[in-house]
């Protein structure tokens, strides 16, 4: 594929030439660029001649996986905020909180809840529970994918020294390894006092999320 350098009055006729209409999309805190802009294809007249049906890929299709986003979204809020019982908070409101976090991307998802709940999020245990699950990530996870991230974010977040814990290099996948255990382990590395940024603090929390995901599925 050739690569083609340009600069703004080349890319806006270059985009212009791609259609009339066209989406733009808003990236989170932390992806460069700010937004994407991509063209959509030229619009139908209805009514749509010989349509006989419409099928649409999403989430829950095949499966119901509504209630387990529902729960994990709830468990990483409560693990953040440290209300992990029922007297200390009744968890996620169907009508104020569920349109915030039903129909968008996790990123949007977790962004509402940590931004909503910001105030009562304590640092400390927003460090502890994401050190948890990246523990867990890095030796039960199956995605790969999600794995690389984790290591990435672990280093980022100045917990590299995480990814060569004897304790974790040498702990086989099949071992039953509690999430106790694994908040032991982090507490060697916790750093209690770190600031982060909203952005960061976002990327704590899908970690989190994911991680209480994949565990009830695995």
């Amino acid at each position: 594929m050739d690569i083609k350098f340009a600069d703004k009055k080349n890319v806006v006729s270059l985009i212009s030439s791609l259609g009339k209409d066209f989406a733009v999309l808003k990236n989170p805190d932390y992806v460069f660029p700010e937004y994407e802009i991509c063209p959509l294809s030229p619009q139908t007249e209805l009514p749509l001649k010989d349509l006989a049906a419409i099928v649409m890929d999403m989430d829950g299709t095949t499966t119901t996986t509504e209630t387990l986003c529902l729960h994990s979204l709830e468990y990483m809020v409560r693990c953040i905020t440290g209300r992990m019982s029922q007297d200390k908070w009744q968890g996620l409101d169907a009508i104020i909180d569920y349109p915030h976090i039903i129909g968008n991307s996790t990123t949007r998802h977790v962004e509402y809840l940590v931004r909503t709940y910001q105030t009562c999020i304590i640092g400390e245990n927003l460090e502890r529970s994401f050190l948890s699950a990246a523990l867990w990530t890095l030796i039960f996870g199956r995605d790969q994918r999600r794995i690389a991230e984790v290591r990435n974010n672990l280093i980022h977040f100045g917990y590299a020294a995480v990814l060569s814990d004897p304790e974790i290099v040498h702990t086989m996948p099949e071992e039953d390894y509690p999430m106790e255990k694994l908040a032991h382990i982090a507490a060697k590395y916790i750093k209690p006092g770190a600031h982060r940024k909203f952005s960061q603090m976002v990327r704590m929390a899908i970690d989190i999320y994911y991680q209480r995901y994949h565990e009830i599925l695995a």
